[in-house]
């Protein structure tokens, strides 16, 4: 489980790679790809991005105690440039 504290940013040019099982938690963070984003998820261990919040990927990740959900505008998303893939 990796809690993203800051930005994303892919330039062009460059590659993230994301191994299968990943979980990237997001809180009002930016993603962005302008290069590539080589995902390597797989149906019996798919690669997750979620909010913070979301206590059924993962676990408790804010630490608060209690069973929370992911719900709109809690993270940004991923924007996709023209020169993405």
């Amino acid at each position: 489980v990796y809690h993203v504290t800051g930005n994303i940013s892919v330039p062009a040019g460059q590659t993230l790679t994301i191994q299968a099982g990943a979980i990237l938690k997001f809180q009002f963070n930016i993603f962005s790809v302008e290069g590539t984003l080589d995902v390597n998820g797989t149906a019996g261990s798919p690669v997750i991005f979620t909010s913070i919040h979301d206590d059924a990927a993962g676990g408790d990740t804010n630490g608060n105690g209690n069973a929370t959900a992911p719900g709109p505008d809690q993270w940004y998303g991923i924007t996709l440039y023209a020169t993405a893939s």
